[in-house]
């Protein structure tokens, strides 16, 4: 890394419930006015999934009209769209492969030509017959392409600014590609990350991709995010103000922190007892669950889980969640993955306001009177614009809106939109399903590994052994190579208020003494007793 480019250098590392999607939305808006005058150069957002990218869009567009030369999307279709797509005809032997990854697939138009020979270069790429592009792929061509000096040295000048959200889960050969970028001096990095959560042992097992020596993840330490943090001391800003959990939740992720030099202090007051079920059957586990939510008389919050069941295995559940209604939680955030954040994101696009941009223009009613109101905008937009074509659908929601806030548009209203990040939003519009809209279900269930980005009021975290459940509670194995005492730390900080664990392995007095030494009360002494709530 340059040292005389540090100053171009901003990396976050920042705990659960810390904010850092807003830290990193607030950075974006700072550099507007930077990224306004340079359209010509393009400033972009990336993260590991698909659902947190939604929940980027959602948020920064509550902020800004999104301009047009901000490309949000995950790191792979960053590196599709800015790397492989324009530079990889440069080189060839591009050969038909039908493997891929335990069946992961990205979409993908092939290009039109490939350079038929390449003396330096053979890249171990290809492309399938149907338009796919591997995962393993897309990060192998990417780290080959960018060993030329030309191409990052153009990628360079076209990227003024690069924001990386999640940066725990960049594999190794992404972040090199991203340094290569960073260290020609053109372009503005910012980067934010937990490096505890950083719980994606399984992605390098099934990946294909032998990785080089100097390359490899020994220990925790070796990860992208950690090295940055090691070699980059003075361009480290550490956020440690847990904004989610109580007090007793903070406690107990700071045992699994302290290891990487990092604690975090609540700003929550209110605190309740982190509890141990007893019980070895599921459904009494359910039951008690539930009961000591109850019992302590725990509110519940709007637009937040009420009740999330989490285990290793997505079919945990599967033989008593049909008689406690427990519903699956859809892939990605709960908060960002729903039909009508789809649909509020999009109609802010179009007409180019912010959601209190909206609000404003309904006067006379209460802020919750005007929320509801722009609720049922959203819902009759979808309604009307669902079997429409992309242009048909931007000018209708145009006209719908002008109707509905009595709102004229300065000029040309009914001309096409021309805006890629729009176009993609309609894109996804049209196709989404009805029945995806307005869920609200109480009890959701996720494997841990997917829970990442989630957050509930009340967190039942349930082990299959004594040793799984030791293992999560192994806080000194933090920083070992494999994931699973990580997946007790990920599991753990979903939790907003109540956390309950349990294990269907029955523990005997020994085990539920380390259990109580750590700080975990009873069940059976929770709904005896029913502790007040401090404040």
């Amino acid at each position: 890394m340059s040292l005389a480019k540090q100053n171009n250098i901003k990396i976050v590392i920042a705990g659960p419930g810390a904010g850092k999607t807003y830290d990193m939305i607030g950075e974006i808006i700072k550099a507007l006015p930077e990224i306004n005058r340079n359209p010509h150069r393009i400033c972009t957002v990336i993260t590991y999934t698909n659902a947190a990218t939604e929940e980027i869009r959602e948020r920064l567009g509550k902020e800004i009209t999104i301009p047009n030369n901000i490309f949000i999307g995950t790191t792979h279709s960053f590196l599709i769209k800015y790397l492989i797509e324009p530079y990889s005809n440069i080189f060839l032997d591009i050969t038909e492969s039908k493997s891929y990854i335990d069946g992961i697939l990205l979409p993908y138009k092939p290009l039109n030509k490939f350079v038929k020979k390449n003396q330096e270069i053979k890249l171990a790429s290809s492309f399938v017959s149907k338009g796919i592009i591997t995962y393993d792929k897309v990060i192998d061509l990417s780290f080959e392409l960018a060993k030329e000096a030309i191409i990052i040295k153009k990628l360079s000048y076209r990227i003024s600014h690069l924001f990386v959200d999640e940066y725990q889960d960049i594999h190794t050969y992404q972040h090199e590609v991203l340094m290569k970028i960073i260290n020609d001096g053109k372009t503005k990095f910012y980067c934010v990350g937990d490096p505890l959560q950083s719980i994606y042992k399984f992605y390098y097992i099934v990946s294909q991709i032998k990785l080089k020596k100097g390359y490899q993840i020994e220990v925790l330490n070796d990860s992208p995010i950690l090295k940055l943090k090691s070699n980059l001391p003075d361009s480290i800003k550490e956020i440690n103000i847990n904004h989610r959990s109580t007090p007793s939740i903070t406690s107990l992720i700071s045992k699994y922190t302290h290891h990487i030099e990092y604690n975090q202090k609540p700003a929550v007051k209110i605190d309740y007892p982190i509890c141990l079920i007893e019980s070895t059957n599921k459904k009494e586990i359910c039951e008690n669950f539930y009961a000591i939510q109850a019992n302590l008389k725990i509110p519940f919050e709007s637009e937040t889980i009420k009740y999330l069941h989490l285990t290793e295995e997505w079919k945990f559940w599967d033989d008593v969640r049909s008689d406690l209604k427990i519903s699956i939680i859809q892939k990605g955030n709960y908060r960002n993955s729903s039909l009508f954040s789809e649909i509020k994101r999009t109609i802010l696009g179009i007409v180019g306001k912010t959601q209190k941009d909206v609000l404003d223009l309904i006067e006379d009613k209460t802020k919750e009177q005007q929320l509801i109101q722009f609720r049922k905008f959203c819902i009759k937009v979808y309604k009307v614009i669902r079997n429409l074509s992309e242009d048909a659908a931007a000018l209708k929601i145009k006209s719908l809106f002008r109707e509905e806030f009595n709102y004229q548009f300065s000029t040309n209203w009914n001309e096409p939109y021309r805006n890629t990040n729009l176009s993609n939003s309609i894109k996804e519009l049209l196709r989404a399903e009805p029945q995806q809209a307005f869920s609200s279900h109480d009890k959701y269930y996720s494997s841990i590994h997917s829970s990442k980005g989630l957050e509930a009021t009340c967190v039942l975290v349930c082990a299959k052994t004594k040793n799984q459940l030791f293992t999560w509670l192994n806080f000194k194995n933090v920083l070992a190579k494999g994931d699973e005492t990580r997946l007790g730390f990920v599991a753990f900080s979903r939790t907003r208020r109540l956390l309950c664990i349990a294990c269907l392995e029955k523990l005997d007095d020994s085990d539920i003494t380390k259990v109580k030494e750590i700080g975990f009360v009873l069940s059976n002494e929770i709904l005896n007793s029913i502790p007040i709530a401090s404040a």
